[in-house]
């Protein structure tokens, strides 16, 4: 499997990459394209164009985005746990522990906080910085709350 970035609806990947073996078979599992300053660029404008049009969303429009992600995580959840468990070479019972099913948990509590429309008041684009390998809580411990504030 070769991993790229997404940006702007595309996969981009510069001329640079690295390959990423199986912890317990040493096999080869993804070829991991490098995102160089170009791509950061382009994920910057592209992030800002995006914004003008989400930061008029309604909380209703945003909390069924989160609830999408809910859906698919849920479908996934397997699939998901089996990847992370081998790109960081943990146990498949841990990531599905500590990380899908946390995953899905946190989605739901950060629901039932919706807040209240008058308190949102989006001002910008936030970026999270993750590696390839990061785990799927961590990164939509971050997400999820950014989407819902719109």
């Amino acid at each position: 499997m070769k991993i790229h970035s997404l940006i702007d609806n595309d996969f981009y990947g510069s001329d640079s990459e690295f390959i990423k073996y199986n912890p317990f078979t040493f096999e080869k599992l993804h070829e991991i394209q490098n995102c160089d300053m170009m791509g950061v660029v382009k994920a910057v404008q592209s992030a800002q164009r995006a914004f003008q049009i989400y930061k008029n969303s309604l909380l209703t429009e945003r909390v069924l985005l989160i609830e999408k992600i809910s859906e698919i995580l849920c479908l996934k959840q397997n699939e998901y746990a089996y990847l992370e468990a081998l790109d960081q070479a943990l146990p498949l019972s841990f990531v599905r522990k500590n990380s899908v099913d946390l995953s899905l948990q946190n989605i739901e509590s950060l629901k039932k906080q919706k807040p209240m429309e008058a308190h949102c008041s989006p001002t910008g684009v936030i970026v999270i910085v993750a590696s390839w390998n990061l785990s799927l809580r961590v990164i939509l411990d971050r997400l999820v709350p950014a989407l819902l504030a719109g």
